[in-house]
């Protein structure tokens, strides 16, 4: 047998050579008994090699590779022992190929994330829904209210915008004939970082034909139900220090959580103003949405246990279904973060164009055109990959699981 490794310490006792390689899955002690003296000039800390031999066990019992041959695969120039001492979270994230090399945590993290995202797949495959891709460059941002990175054509000199939803694509395909459709892809948003945020993020969206919120609703509890499972092998997680159980979802209107997490009925305008400037000093929403935005400054980070908060106001809804005067969408929290977000799909193309209209943004016209073409009974979701797996593998930073994070 083989493997391949680098060298991360030589330990010399008599006249044996233990040497410890490591890769992305796992660390392996080699044990060498022949040629001591040719290859203890050749090896060196940071080379990597490969390693032909026989599996074993020393006389302590640990497994072991008894090599018959080693071969040499790259010199290291820059591994001096000081990689090893001080590695501050700062350096992991600049320096990545490095911290994956030393950082055991960081190779674990990364295994379980695309292990994550190999079994997201799995489970769309198997409800029968078709993977799909849109494009990222777009002419036209919509699909979210967030700010978008703008790029220039210089063929066409025209702006561009990298993609922050793929949303209205996927309705369209949607108005094309598809049923069940799903897409990982990167999103951006040119907004702020945090320890929950990263202005290029992972997603995945999905959408099933005659069904609405509720029914994706259950979708998105079954697919992080069998992501856990398949995943950590059971459905109760430790999450910085706290277990959560991803077996139980609770629903909760906003009402109902400001009264749950903040233990206030007062609602009035007057109050809400107060609390809100005495925290955050400004007033980005209408006086007539200051209970969502009371929700999100004060409330949304208190909800540990899984969560689907709904009624939701119009106005942070336009993409979504009204009916009787509720607008049909839910936001899933988990440990303080918004996990995922989905509503049954609005397709009346004249009340689609009114709400765009009211945002005073540009938007998608041909979408409003898809949509008289007609879009029928649609619920969808999008949901947030990186937070799904910080849930995942305990981890309290979004930089902690993007292999390489945008940094200042």
């Amino acid at each position: 047998m083989k493997k391949i490794g680098r060298i991360l310490n030589i330990r010399i006792f008599k006249k044996i050579i233990f040497l410890k390689l490591v890769n992305i899955k796992k660390d392996i002690q080699v044990v060498i008994k022949k040629n001591i003296k040719k290859i203890k000039k050749k090896i060196k800390i940071g080379y990597i090699v490969k390693v032909y031999g026989k599996h074993g066990k020393t006389k302590s019992g640990e497994k072991s590779i008894f090599c018959q041959k080693i071969k040499i695969l790259s010199k290291c120039i820059i591994f001096p022992n000081k990689y090893f001492k001080n590695i501050n979270k700062e350096f992991s994230y600049r320096k990545r190929y490095i911290d994956l090399v030393i950082n055991k945590k960081s190779r674990y993290v990364f295994n379980k994330r695309f292990n994550i995202i190999k079994n997201i797949r799995k489970f769309f495959y198997k409800e029968k829904f078709v993977e799909v891709e849109t494009p990222i460059l777009n002419k036209v941002y919509s699909g979210a209210d967030a700010e978008p990175f703008v790029t220039n054509h210089n063929f066409l000199k025209k702006k561009n915008y990298l993609r922050i939803s793929p949303e209205l694509n996927l309705k369209k395909l949607i108005v094309g004939g598809y049923e069940k459709i799903f897409e990982i892809g990167k999103n951006f948003r040119n907004e702020g970082c945090s320890n929950i945020h990263n202005p290029e993020f992972s997603m995945v969206e999905y959408y099933y034909v005659d069904k609405n919120y509720l029914d994706i609703m259950k979708l998105t509890k079954k697919l992080i139900k069998s992501l856990a499972k398949k995943t950590l092998g059971k459905k109760k997680i430790i999450f910085d220090k706290k277990i959560l159980n991803l077996n139980k979802f609770k629903i909760l209107k906003i009402k109902e959580a400001l009264i749950k997490y903040k233990k206030i009925n007062n609602i009035s305008k007057n109050f809400l103003i107060k609390e809100i400037l005495k925290k955050t000093k400004i007033l980005s929403y209408k006086k007539k949405n200051l209970m969502y935005q009371y929700f999100d400054e004060f409330v949304s980070k208190k909800i540990i246990k899984p969560t689907f908060i709904i009624g939701h106001p119009k106005i942070f809804s336009p993409l979504a279904l009204e009916r009787k005067g509720v607008i049909e969408r839910f936001e899933l929290f988990i440990a303080g973060m918004e996990i995922a977000n989905g509503f049954s799909e609005l397709n009346e193309a004249k009340e689609q164009k009114k709400r765009f209209n009211k945002q005073k943004n540009d938007y998608d016209i041909d979408f409003i055109k898809a949509l008289e073409f007609g879009l029928p009974k649609t619920a969808g979701c999008g949901l947030g990959i990186d937070r799904l797996v910080m849930l995942l593998t305990n981890c309290k930073n979004i930089k902690d699981v993007i292999l390489f994070p945008f940094m200042k």
